[in-house]
């Protein structure tokens, strides 16, 4: 009781005290805040930029100790899969994620979720189809890939991107390159793009038969990257790292209820209702006659991609010439082909602004185009999601304009932009197996 006492004591001398300030007192009071803020806001910036520190430091010494190898896929000359069986490939890909990291895991130790690179490379008369993941992984890498294509020839071999410099635009060689993105950002992301389905017009491939439409979705990128000459690349790959189907429904839903919720009105105020316990606003599903054919088409469409695994993906591709040869033409064909997966009431990809290796319209012009081909250059080769100092990660929050962007992609929509090509893509250079494999026959006489 006595303390109780003394706390009611000391607020009313406080607030007594406060009713006689004299105009010294203000200002101490008012320098007080101004000093406290001050510091306030010092320890904040140091201790956010010491976090961001230490995480760089902890999982650059983790990548470094991580293995990673690179293999080269080579399906048969008569491959007549579809899509799909890419799309379960990347399903079964998914079980390289944790299900989320303990805390200590990733503040001592640096740990990253894995992730796996599906790659193209092309060159001279010659198209690759590779793989670049964790060594660790291996074994789901190759499961998933021959349980789909038994027939294909899994070799492991050297990282093809050493066979440049690592430094380059140089005197001898121009990059152009650029991240895609799915054009409609934040929760939009819930929206897919046009997948192979649609190109289909849902007939399915089978192993002996043969009716889809020829129309394989790639097949404009891999014409763009027949034909080269000496001394041109273009190289592409997809950064693909699982992302959590909880966290991806409850943005699917967040779209949705954009689309098909309306606010719950009391018909005696005429004020939206309020929820009792929650103090939230109300909303009620709108009739099915407030919706037009393009939202009820949204609805389904956001809910068929949110029930497929889905991965937070970088696609991205650079076009690497001897600046004798360069042709910045066959660079444009590379990010045209991408515009045949546009919808335009669902989604579609688009070049990242931050990373697309063109121009600025303003000051500095020429350094910020090189540094854009440096940077994109390098995104490529070291295959990491986020390649930002420190310092560049303290400063891009407030910047988000010039901060590169990851979108997040079904199986479905990655099989689309990524699979190996059926028979009759016309594209040269594709590197197949010569013959398909198959098991001795049974009967076959033995000598004794």
């Amino acid at each position: 009781m006595v303390r109780i006492e003394n706390a009611v004591k000391f607020i009313i001398n406080f607030i007594s005290n406060l009713v006689h300030f004299t105009e010294a007192s203000y200002l101490v009071v008012i320098e007080t805040i101004v000093v406290g803020g001050v510091l306030l806001i010092i320890f904040t910036a140091l201790y956010r930029f010491f976090k961001l520190w230490w995480m760089d430091t902890i999982q650059t010494d983790y990548l470094k100790k991580l293995p990673w190898m690179s293999v080269e896929i080579k399906v048969p000359r008569e491959n007549i899969k579809s899509p799909k069986s890419m799309e379960q490939v990347f399903a079964n890909i998914f079980g390289i994620y944790s299900f989320g990291l303990k805390p200590e895991e990733v503040v001592l130790e640096g740990k990253i979720e894995d992730w796996i690179s599906a790659e193209i490379a092309a060159s001279h008369n010659q198209i690759r189809f590779i793989f670049y993941f964790p060594t660790k992984d291996k074994n789901t890498v190759q499961s998933a890939i021959y349980g789909q294509y038994p027939d294909a020839e899994i070799t492991e071999i050297e990282d093809y991107t050493k066979i440049l410099p690592l430094d380059l635009p140089n005197d001898e060689y121009d990059v152009f390159g650029a991240d895609m993105i799915l054009g409609k950002r934040g929760a939009n992301n819930a929206l897919p793009m046009r997948t192979y389905t649609d190109f289909s017009g849902g007939a399915t491939i089978s192993r002996f038969r043969f009716d889809v439409e020829k129309i394989d979705p790639i097949a404009g990128l891999l014409e763009a990257m027949a034909n080269l000459k000496e001394g041109e690349h273009i190289w592409y790959q997809i950064l693909m790292q699982p992302y959590n189907s909880g966290d991806f429904k409850k943005l699917s839903e967040e779209y949705i209820n954009k689309i098909a919720l309306k606010p719950d009105i009391d018909p005696a105020t005429g004020k939206q209702k309020i929820d009792p316990i929650t103090g939230k606003k109300k909303f009620i599903p709108k009739r099915d006659d407030e919706l037009t054919a393009e939202q009820k088409e949204q609805i389904r469409a956001a809910n068929a991609k949110a029930s497929k695994l889905v991965f937070k993906a970088i696609p991205r591709f650079v076009y690497i010439a001897r600046k004798s040869i360069a042709d910045r033409g066959k660079f444009y064909a590379l990010v045209s082909s991408f515009q045949i997966f546009s919808v335009g009431h669902l989604n579609f990809m688009r070049p990242d602004p931050t990373t697309f290796t063109k121009k600025p319209r303003f000051l500095f012009r020429d350094r910020t185009l090189l540094w854009k081909k440096k940077s994109v250059y390098k995104h490529f080769i070291n295959r990491k999601f986020d390649m930002r100092s420190p310092w560049q990660q303290f400063y891009t929050p407030y910047l988000k304009d010039r901060v590169p962007e990851i979108s997040l992609w079904n199986v479905e929509e990655l099989a689309t932009i990524y699979h190996f090509p059926v028979t009759d893509v016309g594209a040269p250079g594709i590197v197949k197996t010569e013959a398909v494999k198959a098991e001795a026959p049974a009967n076959l006489p033995i000598e004794e």
